[in-house]
């Protein structure tokens, strides 16, 4: 909910009048007593603290909303602004990663106000943290029952793909395909799309029975092409590389033509590895709902940190030194660049 803060009414002070007064007007009635110490005060704090926190809301980043939105909600209980700072509370320790205390905000929301226009979304947002403190069952139920009741949702696309996350990162593949599958159908050209055909390729990659090697190479090189500043990119790239590498030799008994293919297939795994490491900054998925200290941002920054190793681990095995000197360097201004990035973002 939107806040707004309405200025107080002004108070003009009017001339007193030293007419006079006539002896036929009645005493002035006796003054009342003082309010006893703190209670005419009372309100007045409320209002300054919900102001304080109303101020801040704007700074996605700052610190003080997780110290002043909690203590708010515990001072002043039966407060009107209750359900407003609650949601405040809730959105800023999502920020912080504080999945617990996000959850407990969310909790009492949803008991609190049960009929809120916004209930929907308090439900929503206790799955996710769920799903974040690696609860993946019951946060798959609670997003099953969310796609049910509220199937005409703006949270719908959101939900979808974090109940195939749910399924996914608790190695349930059959209902990840299920679920992935879905998500494409409804949304294929989703902000999660990428996400969801990397998660796809992954499951393919460890399959047991049938090589798929090829498929992913192309299928996910294909994607790449077409939607280089995608936020999956990164990942799908070390997929890639990492497929290259588990490449056989298609002549294992010569030697040389063996060795010759090994190569061939460490350097194009080598140049994803790169790629991947080096890759500016992506773009913000779009998402208003989920607060995960830009995501896109510390998944991107997990997939270069996993490049970044692995190439060195190439370049130094293929002996390239100055190449190597070169890439780390490269990297750790691209390193930098992310953090700035975060920084900022968290900080607005």
């Amino acid at each position: 909910m939107k806040s707004k803060l309405f200025p107080g009414p002004r108070i003009w002070l009017a001339s007193l009048c030293l007419a006079a007064i006539s002896c036929s007007r009645p005493p002035a009635a006796e003054k009342a007593p003082a309010p006893p110490a703190g209670e005419e005060s009372a309100p007045k704090t409320e209002a300054a603290a919900y102001a304080e926190i109303v101020a801040l809301k704007p700074r996605k980043g700052n610190a003080e909303l997780v110290r002043l939105a909690p203590a708010f909600l515990q001072t002043y209980p039966d407060s009107p602004h209750f359900e407003e700072v609650a949601g405040i509370a809730g959105e800023a320790l999502m920020r912080k990663e504080d999945w617990k205390g996000a959850l407990d905000c969310y909790l009492r929301l949803a008991e609190r106000s049960p009929k809120s226009a916004d209930i929907g979304r308090f439900n929503f947002q206790v799955a996710i943290c769920r799903l974040e403190m690696k609860e993946f069952e019951p946060a798959a139920l609670l997003l099953e029952k969310f796609l049910k009741d509220y199937p005409a949702s703006g949270l719908k696309e959101d939900a979808t793909y974090r109940l195939a996350m749910a399924y996914f990162l608790n190695n349930d593949y059959v209902k990840t395909l299920r679920e992935c599958r879905a998500y494409l159908k409804a949304y294929p050209e989703g902000i999660y799309a990428g996400d969801i055909l990397y998660r796809l390729a992954f499951i393919d990659a460890n399959d047991k029975e049938v090589d798929q090697s090829k498929n992913i190479i192309s299928f996910l090189g294909d994607f790449i092409e077409k939607k280089p500043a995608d936020p999956a990119v990164g990942a799908m790239r070390c997929l890639v590389a990492d497929t290259w590498l588990k490449q056989k030799p298609t002549k294992p008994e010569d030697p040389a033509a063996a060795a010759k293919e090994i190569r061939i297939n460490e350097d194009a795994a080598l140049e994803h590895y790169r790629k991947a490491a080096l890759s500016p900054t992506s773009k913000s998925n779009g998402s208003e709902y989920v607060y995960m200290a830009s995501g896109d941002l510390l998944a991107e920054l997990n997939a270069a940190e996993y490049a970044y190793k692995a190439a060195g681990d190439l370049l130094a095995k293929h002996g390239e030194d100055n190449a190597l000197r070169e890439f780390r360097a490269e990297f750790r201004k691209q390193l930098e660049a992310r953090q700035r990035k975060m920084e900022e973002e968290e900080g607005k």
